[in-house]
């Protein structure tokens, strides 16, 4: 029997040496491309409970077939099982820019001070993140949406109004790569084609959500599968590298303990939960780069260190008391960090958001959701929103978050939850907008499925399409006026970056019961 190490040099003796050469080059190239490879807003649904106050447009060419040239006729809507009704849960008292096409490099400072330690790395791959072009695990945009979007009830108007969206926001993209809540509107010359008609105009926000709506904006462009690998240029503007600045920005803003954003403002916890949601999809999306990893794992370290011990979220780093509004947003954190398949720890977590959401719904029958407490009731802050109506926002909320991690629809409270939901359909009405409780209403009712899919999904678009910026409109061409319930916190910005996620609720995230 010949020796391992002596079989091993009997094989390099026999490789001609041009293979020999030809790896060694490939392995220096690999080495060598490294790259940095990441309502209102916070959904501004940091609301406070009353009482006690706390602190048509062509679709561009795009590398994929359009949908109108799907046969919706060959795609027929599958009949999902039929979900049963609980009767009692249906009367709540609630009724309620750059020039060339090429994939471009991380320019700027270096971002390796976010890293407690320094490079490592055990092969080029786990440097370069697997070579990875987008699309990925979280629904299958870029090349394979078209038939999603069509059997999830979508058409070719909604990718339109997404991208759309995204064209909106590229042009106004800081230069630092961040999106402002105030101040947007001075990028609006970034695109001659916009300069004429109504300008956009500045309207009073909290600057202390930048880095939420920042997080909010590049969700948008992951959603409907850009990454910062993309090629694509719209109104000259790379989306890849609009992601790929943005993300940037993100990670500058994380300090040694994993914390994004900073404690800025009364409720950082929100800026954080989000943006640590866009760090995890930039990665699970791309597979990864070590920055966007190492970022990504660190700030879901730090989410979970932040949750009160036993329970969930709130404003701050374990204050106590908790809420339902943010705790959905870390919910949704660990959906997409089990996705990613993020190597921070997470076990337990997913029962005590559960447990949170269990408490809190309702004992009287009709499993509305509470925000500090079972039957809390109309939340609102005082001054700003409180002519709007009631919506069972936390029950989409809870809705979605016991089918992500719980994966159970027929469970009373799903089922009673999302009947409420369908009993306050979207509406365009002055003090029924609401984009937050849009948001998470599509999500949940797209996972809950059949007859109350189909119709909050008619009314869901019938509400947005029609009141998004059309061409006409100069710069505000794409976006949503910040009319919403949530809206005055993080302005058009905010308005149009849950928009466009909204409208991308066909792929963004599978199916967890059908698996489509």
């Amino acid at each position: 029997m010949i020796p391992e190490g002596d079989k091993a040099n009997q094989i390099v003796e026999k490789t001609p040496w041009w293979v020999i050469s030809s790896f060694l080059h490939l392995a220096l190239l690999m080495v060598g491309g490294l790259f940095f490879g990441i309502q209102a807003i916070a959904e501004e649904d940091e609301v406070v409970v009353v009482s006690p106050s706390r602190k048509k447009i062509t679709l561009p060419d795009l590398d994929r077939p359009k949908i109108e040239q799907i046969s919706k006729k060959l795609i027929e809507h599958s009949k999902e099982e039929e979900i049963p009704i609980i009767k009692d849960a249906i009367d709540s008292d609630h009724p309620e820019s750059v020039d060339d096409d090429t994939v471009h490099q991380m320019q700027g400072d270096s971002l390796d001070y976010n890293s407690d330690n320094p490079f490592q790395a055990n092969s080029a791959g786990d440097l370069i993140g697997g070579g990875a072009t987008g699309g990925g695990r979280f629904g299958y945009p870029r090349g394979g949406s078209q038939e999603l979007t069509v059997k999830g009830g979508g058409d070719n108007e909604t990718e339109e109004a997404v991208l759309s969206a995204l064209r909106w926001l590229a042009r106004h993209q800081s230069l630092d790569g961040s999106w402002k809540v105030t101040g947007y509107h001075e990028e609006c010359n970034q695109v001659a084609k916009y300069a004429t008609g109504p300008r956009c105009v500045d309207t009073p926000g909290d600057a202390s959500h930048d880095t939420g709506v920042t997080g909010l904006s590049l969700l948008a462009f992951l959603g409907a599968g850009f990454s910062y690998q993309s090629r694509e240029r719209y109104d000259g503007i790379d989306f890849g590298n609009v992601v790929k600045k943005g993300l940037q920005w993100l990670i500058s803003q994380q300090d040694p303990d994993g914390l994004v954003g900073g404690r800025v403002g009364e409720r950082w916890m929100y800026n954080h939960l989000i943006a640590t949601l866009a760090l995890t999809e930039a990665y699970g999306r791309t597979g990864g780069g070590f920055l966007i990893q190492n970022a990504a794992e660190k700030a879901l370290a730090y989410t979970v260190q932040a949750k009160n011990p036993g329970a969930a979220w709130r404003y701050t780093y374990r204050p106590g008391d908790n809420d339902s509004s943010i705790t959905g947003w870390g919910a949704m954190v660990l959906k997409s960090a089990v996705m990613g398949k993020l190597g921070s720890p997470v076990d337990g977590v997913s029962e005590n958001v559960l447990d949170w959401f269990d408490e809190v719904t309702s004992r009287k029958g009709y499993y509305d959701v509470g925000y500090t407490y079972a039957d809390s009731g109309k939340t609102f802050e005082p001054g700003r929103n409180e002519r709007f109506q009631h919506h069972p926002s936390m029950a989409a909320v809870a809705s979605m978050s016991r089918m992500f991690l719980e994966k159970d629809r027929r469970s009373p409270a799903v089922v009673g939850g999302c009947n409420l939901l369908v009993r306050d359909l979207p509406e365009w009405e002055k003090d029924k907008i609401d984009y937050y409780y849009w948001y998470y209403g599509s999500l949940a009712l797209f996972q809950y499925g059949g007859a109350h899919w189909d119709k909050w999904n008619a009314a869901m678009k019938e509400a947005l399409l029609p009141h998004q910026k059309g061409v006409d409109s100069g710069c505000q061409s794409g976006s949503w006026d910040p009319v919403g319930r949530w809206s005055h916190a993080g302005t058009r910005v905010y308005s149009t970056a849950i928009n466009a996620l909204t409208l991308e609720v066909y792929y963004r995230y599978p199916n967890v019961f059908t698996g489509r």
